[in-house]
């Protein structure tokens, strides 16, 4: 079996996959995935996206009963630092009609994750994403 063959069961565990997209987020500060599709015959368009967690990115709220004020947060400083392993996950999912309603949108998530591997157990059970097109995501320049 090839890389490009791992089912998406296994594709959470693929070590090649895990490192080229930590390549990404440590290289680029995220893996983003665009798609237009149409949807019952509309335009329609899914954004996804992975990046490490920094404080910034959760000023204020509370994670694992520490809240980000400084505080310790599994051993780390909240202090603009990427927090562990902590990952944040985002996908978008609307017809272009209801580009800018975020109320409207057929699906709007933004979970957080304590390692890549959850990340992508998630994404490849719950999310219409192949592990080709993360694959294809991490190398792209």
């Amino acid at each position: 079996m090839t890389a490009d063959d791992t089912g998406p069961a296994d594709a959470a565990d693929d070590a090649e996959l895990i490192a080229a997209i930590r390549r990404r987020l440590s290289d680029r500060g995220s893996l983003w995935i665009n798609q237009r599709y149409s949807h019952q015959g509309e335009p329609a368009q899914r954004e996804y996206f992975l990046k490490p967690a920094r404080r910034g990115d959760i000023e204020g709220a509370a994670l694992n009963g520490a809240v980000s004020n400084g505080a310790a947060l599994n051993g780390a400083l909240l202090n603009d630092a990427v927090l562990n392993d902590t990952i944040l996950l985002g996908y978008d999912d609307w017809l272009d009609r209801h580009e800018d309603a975020v109320d409207l949108y057929l699906d709007y998530r933004r979970l957080r994750f304590d390692t890549l591997a959850q990340a992508l157990a998630y994404t490849f059970a719950q999310l219409p994403l192949r592990p080709e097109e993360l694959r294809a995501a991490a190398r792209r320049r």
